[in-house]
């Protein structure tokens, strides 16, 4: 029971910060744009740091927003033809979709971690950071995603059990 409490606290509070930092990035990115339209067309200036810097915020928000869309399970299914089979069928689906989803973060998370290291010297010409952040949001993403893959998890397996128990009750 303590180990549900902590796995919860620890959800919490990667949850927050998973959202302020999709708020941040996507408000960055808006008002980013927006300053790059108003500079080009109004002030006729060239901001030469906008586009990338908005494209880097657009690729931290689609992870991001991938991560906390697998915390309540929110990720693209179809569920019409699943939810015509029985339900232990559905339930066995279930586990074997988390299953795939944590082996794919995996898999997103290891490449992720060796193309940065790989892409680790190349640096952004208008911006002089390195290209690898562009590739970080992988690695992010993918440990988040399994985190929360395994919690998702247990929980259906739990789930499971506890409503097998009390049919048969």
């Amino acid at each position: 029971m303590k180990t549900a409490k902590i796995f919860d606290k620890i959800d919490a509070v990667i949850a927050q910060i998973l959202e302020w930092a999709l708020i941040v990035t996507a408000a960055g990115m808006i008002l980013l744009t927006f300053w790059q339209v108003i500079a080009r067309y109004v002030l006729e200036l060239s901001v030469p740091y906008a586009e990338e810097l908005a494209r880097l915020m657009i690729v931290w928000c689609i992870f991001i927003g991938g991560a906390l869309a697998n915390r309540k399970s929110e990720h693209v299914r179809v569920e019409a033809f699943v939810n015509l089979m029985p339900k232990l069928l559905q339930n066995i689906l279930m586990v074997l979709s988390h299953l795939l989803i944590i082996v794919f973060a995996y898999v997103l998370t290891v490449y992720g971690y060796q193309y940065v290291l790989r892409i680790l010297p190349d640096h952004s010409t208008s911006l002089g950071y390195s290209r690898a952040w562009f590739f970080v949001p992988n690695i992010v993403a993918g440990v988040i995603t399994i985190f929360y893959s395994v919690v998702n998890l247990i929980r259906d397996i739990r789930g499971f059990f506890k409503k097998t128990s009390e049919e048969v009750l």
